[in-house]
């Protein structure tokens, strides 16, 4: 029996693993930014809309 093969599977194996979980992560951590951008563009579109209706209001108030 040769230990040297087995080791290099088990080699291979243990490296496979490893960049598998290095990939599985670096996908969370890219689909968690994407969410975060999308947040942080809803909030401004938000704001943008909070700021457009004060302004209608206070145009409305004045009777404008």
């Amino acid at each position: 029996m040769d230990n040297k093969g087995q080791v290099s599977i088990e080699a291979a194996l243990a490296i496979g693993v490893v960049i598998l979980v290095i990939i599985g992560l670096f996908n969370i951590w890219f689909s968690r930014l994407n969410l975060a951008r999308d947040v942080g563009e809803a909030g401004e579109a938000k704001m943008t809309g909070i700021l457009l209706a004060e302004g209608i209001n206070n145009v409305y108030a004045n009777g404008a």
